[in-house]
């Protein structure tokens, strides 16, 4: 879903995650118009980079996290709202509970 060739080193990974990530998620948001929604969204993004990148150095099977994100892209283009805040929500929640395990 992300990359279909991801670098060996694992930094290089999370760079290329983190990049492709970024747009996924702004991708989303960026129809909604709304100049105030869309930095709200940065700022949050970037407060949780380093989280992620704990998450990511922790788990070594991240094709779950490229299924989720497939299916989100599926339900949003298809206009199901339901499904796609249902895998929205399971996906911040595991954020979330990364933030609070470390």
């Amino acid at each position: 879903m992300f990359t279909d060739n991801p670098p060996a080193d694992l930094e290089a990974r999370i760079d290329t995650f983190e990049r492709v990530h970024w747009r996924f998620h702004l991708a989303l948001i960026a129809a909604c118009g709304s100049d105030h929604l869309i930095a709200i969204y940065r700022d949050l993004y970037e407060q949780t980079r380093r989280y992620r990148s704990l998450m990511f150095k922790s788990d070594t099977d991240a094709s779950d996290a490229y299924e989720k994100h497939g299916l989100l892209a599926q339900y949003c283009l298809a206009r199901d709202r339901d499904r796609a805040l249902e895998v929205l929500s399971g996906h911040h929640h595991i954020l979330l509970n990364t933030i609070y395990e470390r």
